[in-house]
């Protein structure tokens, strides 16, 4: 009807596996779509991630000190 699957050029979505299974079966459904060149991962939710590795870095509750002390 809206012949979309003509239309599709890239699918941008976050790192979650049901994802990776939505690209899998896209590219089974639709004869031109190739999940390897079509998936795009968020840049925000990818930065968020590092952030996050970063910021746990100096968490103090993950370096095994109480909240409030000074070294």
């Amino acid at each position: 009807m809206f012949n979309i699957e003509e239309k599709i050029m890239c699918i941008t979505a976050d790192n979650a596996s049901a994802n990776d299974v939505m690209m899998t079966q896209l590219a089974e459904m639709v004869l031109y779509f190739t999940r390897q060149l079509a998936r795009s991962r968020c840049f925000l939710h990818v930065t968020n991630l590092v952030a996050k590795l970063l910021i746990r870095q100096f968490d103090t509750a993950v370096n095994g000190q109480e909240t409030g002390e000074l070294s």
